[in-house]
């Protein structure tokens, strides 16, 4: 019986913490939990790039135009992507940016249906918005 009210009164300090909480910095823990429960961390790129390499989830191109099947020799090799992992000398790029590099100054990575560029820092033009 004891440990019942014991356990009843630290939920009624936390509630009464939670509540002084919201009220005093005008903010909703619970939306900022939930709004953290939704954000998707890439789980499926496992290895850790070397010196000033970024490696990049790209989106692939569809190969069907207008009903009509195009190579995929002919389609352009993507060049933008958001940086899922860098190397330990890159400063400028951070992960979770979305950028575009040089067109054909990339090393591609297949990690099971998903697409990969890896790149030098060097190589990066610029910062998507």
């Amino acid at each position: 019986m004891e440990a019942i009210l014991t356990i009843a009164t630290i939920l009624g300090g936390i509630t009464a913490l939670w509540f002084l909480w919201e009220k005093l910095f005008k903010f909703n823990l619970v939306k900022i939990i939930k709004k953290w429960r939704n954000v998707k961390i890439e789980k499926s790129f496992i290895a850790q790039p070397t010196e000033n390499r970024i490696v990049a989830k790209v989106q692939r191109q569809s190969p069907w135009v207008a009903g009509i099947k195009i190579p995929t020799s002919v389609l352009e090799p993507p060049n933008q992507g958001i940086v899922v992992a860098i190397g330990e000398e890159v400063r400028k790029i951070k992960i979770g940016q979305k950028i575009f590099w040089n067109k054909f100054a990339y090393q591609e990575i297949k990690a099971g249906d998903k697409l990969y560029m890896m790149v030098r820092e060097n190589d990066v033009l610029g910062v998507i918005e």
